[in-house]
C-alpha cells in the first residue's frame, strides 16, 4: 500500500491511498475526540497513478471538507486510518510533538515495543514493527510528507538507506550476541504455543526450520537449564547446517545484507559499523539506563518513563552456557566482532550519540574504531 496525506489546510484535507491490489478500492476511517466520525471512499481520479499503471481506475484520491465532515477545521486531534487494517495514514501535529524523524532499528527478536509506545506521544506519525507491513508500505513511510515521524522495525536497513537522505536518524540498542541467540532460541521454542505477532510473514517462512529446531530443545518449563545441560549441549553441537545459517550473525546480516537469505560478505562488519556511525543513539542492552538517558535527552522525555527491557535471568543462564561451550561462536563470529568494537567504544565514552545534526558527538569521535571501517563500508561489501 502506498499512501500520503499531502495537504491539510484546516477546512480541507487531501490525500492518496493506492492499494496493493491493482483494481482494489480503499476506504479511510476518520476519527477525532475519541470517536469515529465516518468512513469515506477514495473516489477521486489520480490520472498520473492510472497512466503509470499503478492502479486500474486511478480512483485513489480523496478530499475531506467542512461540507463532507462538519467541524473538520476544529478537530485538532484528527486521525485518518485505513478502514480495513487500521493502519495510520495521518494525524494532525499537536503542540509538543517533535518535528524530527527517527527509525529505531529493532535488533531483538523479542521487540522493545514498550519503549516505542512510551515515545509515541512525541510524534505525529507513528509506526511500530514496520517489517510486518510489507516492502511497499515500509518504503512509503520513509517518503511521507510529514516531518514528525517515529518508526521501529527489524528491517534490512541496506534496502532503505535512502531514508537518511529523507531526514531519518537511527536509534539502536545492541544485545550481547550470546544473549541474543539464547533469547531467540527461547522465544522460538515457545512461538508455536504462544505466538509472536511481531514477525512478518516472510520472516516466519525464513525461520521455519529454526523454529522446528528450537521447539525440539530441552529448554521448556521453569526448571534451571543446567538440569538439561547434557541434552542441550548435544543438541547444540548437532545443530543442522540450515538452521545454523538462519541463526548466524543476525545483527551484521540485518545491517549489511539485502535479503533474509543472504549471509554477510567479507565487509559486513564494516557496513554495520557504518550504520552505527550514522545513528543518533547507539546503546547496549546491558546498560539500559544510559540508553534511556540518551534517548530521553534526545526526545525531551523523562528517562524514568522509558521502559527498557532488562536482561532476563533465564537468557543469561543459557547465554553463559553458549559462551562456555563455544559451539555457536563460529555462527556468531561477525556479530561478536561488531559487539566487541561497540562495547570498547561504549566503555570509553558511554552511549554513542550524534547529538547535533550534521556533527558527531565527542563520544563518536573518541570511538576511533568506527571511522576507518566507515570508509571501508562505503566501498561496498
Amino acid at each position: 500500500m502506498v499512501f500520503d496525506i499531502f495537504y491539510d489546510g484546516g477546512d480541507r484535507v487531501c490525500g492518496t491511498v493506492i492499494p496493493d491490489s491493482y483494481s482494489g478500492v480503499c476506504s479511510i476511517r476518520v476519527s477525532a475526540r475519541g470517536r469515529e466520525l465516518g468512513v469515506f471512499p477514495t473516489d477521486e481520479l489520480n490520472q498520473g497513478v492510472r497512466d503509470v499503471g499503478a492502479h486500474e481506475t486511478g480512483l485513489v484520491n480523496f478530499t475531506l471538507t467542512e461540507q463532507s465532515l462538519p467541524g473538520l477545521s476544529a478537530f485538532n486531534d484528527l486521525e485518518i486510518r485505513d478502514a480495513d487494517t487500521n493502519l495510520l495514514f495521518y494525524r494532525r501535529l499537536q503542540p509538543g510533538m517533535l518535528t524530527q524523524k527517527y527509525l529505531r532499528l529493532e535488533t531483538h527478536l523479542l521487540p522493545l515495543w514498550r519503549l516505542d509506545e512510551a515515545v509515541k506521544p512525541r510524534f505525529q506519525q507513528y509506526y511500530r514493527g514496520v517489517e510486518t507491513l510489507g516492502l511497499n508500505c515500509t518504503r512509503q513511510i520513509f517518503h511521507l510528507s510529514q516531518d514528525s515521524i517515529y518508526a521501529s522495525g527489524r528491517i534490512l536497513i541496506k534496502n532503505f538507506m535512502f531514508c537518511v537522505d529523507n531526514g531519518f536518524k537511527f536509534l539502536v540498542m545492541l544485545h550481547d550476541p550470546h544473549e541474543e541467540l539464547a533469547e531467540r532460541l527461547l522465544v522460538l521454542n515457545l512461538i508455536e504455543k504462544a505466538g509472536l505477532n511481531s514477525l512478518g510473514e516472510r520472516e516466519v517462512m525464513n525461520l521455519r526450520g529454526a523454529i522446528e529446531y528450537a521447539v525440539s530443545l530441552p529448554i521448556k518449563g521453569e526448571k534451571p537449564l543446567k538440569e538439561s545441560e547434557k541434552a542441550l549441549k548435544r543438541a547444540l553441537r548437532e545443530m543442522p547446517a540450515d538452521v545454523a545459517r538462519t541463526l548466524a550473525n543476525p545483527i551484521v546480516r540485518q545491517f549489511s545484507t539485502s535479503t533474509l537469505d543472504d549471509q554477510p560478505a567479507q565487509g559486513g562488519v564494516a557496513w554495520a559499523l557504518d550504520v552505527l556511525a550514522q545513528s543518533a543513539v547507539v546503546g547496549l542492552r546491558s546498560d539500559p539506563e544510559q540508553f534511556a538517558n540518551a534517548v530521553g535527552e534526545l526526545l525531551g522525555l523523562d528517562p524514568m518513563n522509558l521502559p527498557i527491557a532488562s536482561r532476563l535471568s533465564r537468557v543469561i543462564e543459557f547465554a553463559e552456557m553458549l559462551r562456555r561451550w563455544g559451539y555457536c561462536d563460529i555462527i556468531l563470529e561477525k556479530d561478536l566482532e561488531l559487539y566487541s568494537l561497540v562495547l570498547e567504544a561504549h566503555q570509553k565514552s558511554g552511549v554513542l550519540r550524534r547529538a547535533d545534526e550534521g556533527a558527531e558527538s565527542d563520544s563518536l569521535k573518541d570511538a576511533n574504531m568506527l571511522h576507518e571501517p566507515q570508509r571501508i563500508g562505503n566501498r561496498g561489501p
